[in-house]
């Protein structure tokens, strides 16, 4: 078993649905960090700083919004597939069904250069 566990790992990566719970902390999560941007947009002169202010904002929101959906709402279908977002969507891309909870990742398959050689 690796450091952080089946559990864990669904937990932080799993797909949490927004829920009659979350949506108003989402809302007013959003509402604040946009009045914050707005405020700071106004006072901080033009530049790199102001630039990577607002990218570090952006992240806050994410990782605020992220602590709402991981301990607030429930993993979406626990019950036999993999419930990670970035898998599900994969999976549409490519028209396939999502594996068996548990099944080891497979390749994604994607054309090879014509002088592909793989590591010996």
């Amino acid at each position: 078993m690796g450091m952080l566990g089946d559990e864990e790992i669904n937990r932080r990566l799993g797909y949490h649905p927004a829920t009659t719970e979350t949506i108003p902390l989402f809302e007013e999560n959003r509402a604040r960090f946009v009045e914050l941007a707005r405020y700071l947009d106004e006072m901080l002169p033009p530049g790199r700083e102001a630039a990577l202010a607002q990218t570090a904002l952006q992240e806050a929101l994410q990782w605020s919004n992220a602590a709402v959906a991981c301990c607030l709402a429930p993993l979406e279908d626990p019950a036999g597939r993999v419930p990670n977002l970035l898998v599900r969507e994969m999976s549409d891309r490519v028209g396939r069904p999502l594996p068996p909870a548990g099944s080891p990742p497979g390749p994604i398959d994607r054309p090879r250069p014509a002088n592909y050689r793989p590591f010996a």
